[in-house]
């Protein structure tokens, strides 16, 4: 039985899943001139940002054949490659939606039109198709527009397919300590309890792609910290941390050590601790590593730091 929501389908491999997109978008418009009572072709709109996978991976793993398109009325107006996109972000793709004063164009899109986003990736490991629609937005602004593909029946926020591993492995594994299943016979996947002790909840190592019944995973965990000396004989901080294959990283620090849960800003890193070496905010991790390193110059009091998932 399918249970179809907002008109979205996902497969993988050969079998058929009902899939919910959950979007976020904001939008920001540049300075537009009154638009003339003629119909004329207007500068594009912009769509930007990070397709994810149920886990919440970037889309890019499967970049050789995964896509963004749009249509309105059914007819292709721009198609982006997911995983192309150049430069210090976390987003994966970028298409430019032609724009014009005239509704009834068949090739490009006046404001308010409805148009239709599809995700389409396919290869030997994973076939997904969604799409979503929402009102074309002014010309020459810029959407921030974020994806992910998957189906939350069971426990709102988190994927079906991971409900499913997590309580078939958590009634098999067992806690060293106790040598107790993680989860009992018969029962469910609890998202609010921490199987493995760490400290972080079964939701947020969800949202980390960390393993609940490892406790040496702990979700977004600093794993080493001190302080080096830059290539000009400077100190700078020394940041290491667990990433997961697909995530995309930032470092944050924060000065306030009353309120320790505010505060917190993107702190520029370099991936080597020489100052030639250009700064970054963003980390899209493309390997499989058991520890990342980032350079961060030192500014000031010390301050408080933390790893960011994007």
């Amino acid at each position: 039985m399918k249970n179809v929501k907002c008109g979205v389908e996902r497969s993988i491999g050969l079998v058929a899943a009902a899939a919910i997109i959950h979007l976020s978008f904001s939008i920001f418009h540049s300075a537009a001139a009154a638009e003339p009572a003629v119909a004329v072709s207007l500068p594009p709109s912009v769509y930007t940002g990070r397709i994810k996978d149920y886990d919440g991976a970037g889309l890019h793993r499967y970049s050789e054949v995964a896509e963004v398109r749009v249509r309105k009325n059914g007819v292709l107006l721009a198609r982006g490659k997911l995983g192309e996109f150049e430069g210090d972000t976390v987003c994966n793709y970028s298409v430019a939606v032609p724009m014009t004063t005239d509704a009834a164009s068949a090739n490009a899109a006046a404001v308010g039109d409805e148009l239709v986003f599809e995700v389409d990736s396919r290869d030997a490991m994973c076939t997904a198709y969604a799409s979503t629609s929402l009102p074309a937005a002014k010309s020459g602004s810029v959407t921030r527009l974020d994806l992910k593909l998957m189906s939350d029946t069971i426990v709102p926020g988190i994927d079906d397919d991971y409900v499913r591993y997590a309580e078939a492995h958590g009634r098999t594994y067992r806690n060293p300590g106790t040598g107790q299943a993680y989860i009992a016979s018969g029962a469910s996947y609890n998202p609010d309890a921490d199987y493995d002790g760490d400290g972080v909840s079964n939701r947020e190592e969800y949202l980390a792609g960390t393993d609940p019944f490892n406790a040496e995973e702990a979700g977004l965990k600093v794993t080493s910290f001190k302080i080096v000396k830059a290539d000009d004989g400077s100190d700078m901080v020394e940041l290491g941390f667990k990433p997961v294959y697909g995530f995309a990283y930032s470092v944050e620090r924060s000065t306030n050590r009353v309120d320790a849960a505010h505060g917190f800003a993107i702190h520029p890193h370099r991936s080597e601790p020489k100052r030639a070496s250009g700064e970054r905010k963003y980390i899209d991790e493309t390997e499989d590593v058991e520890e990342r390193k980032v350079y961060l110059d030192k500014v000031g009091e010390l301050g408080l730091f933390r790893i960011r998932l994007d």
